[in-house]
């Protein structure tokens, strides 16, 4: 695939492995395979914010929240912005 929106929803289970679906792990081979993922312009506060709380719920460790940051900077990112004269 060459391009798809992402939204926090669909990444969350590439953090969670209890939410992992066979259409997530195939997103994420196609994420990491280098197609674009268009995320609106609140996705990285949504991403940080959701991360911290399954930190906090204990659902993932801190050290697994940091790689989640790593991998997320190797991924094809184009961010929608919202229009200027909002």
């Amino acid at each position: 695939m060459d391009a798809f929106v992402l939204d926090v929803s669909a990444r969350m289970p590439w953090c969670c492995e209890d939410e992992t679906t066979p259409a997530s792990e195939e997103m994420l081979e196609w994420a990491m395979d280098g197609s674009t993922l268009h995320v609106p312009s609140l996705w990285a506060w949504e991403i940080l914010n959701t991360v911290a709380v399954v930190i906090k719920r204990r659902r993932i460790t801190a050290d697994r929240g940091k790689d989640l940051s790593g991998t997320a900077r190797k991924l094809n990112i184009t961010v929608a912005h919202a229009p200027a004269d909002c």
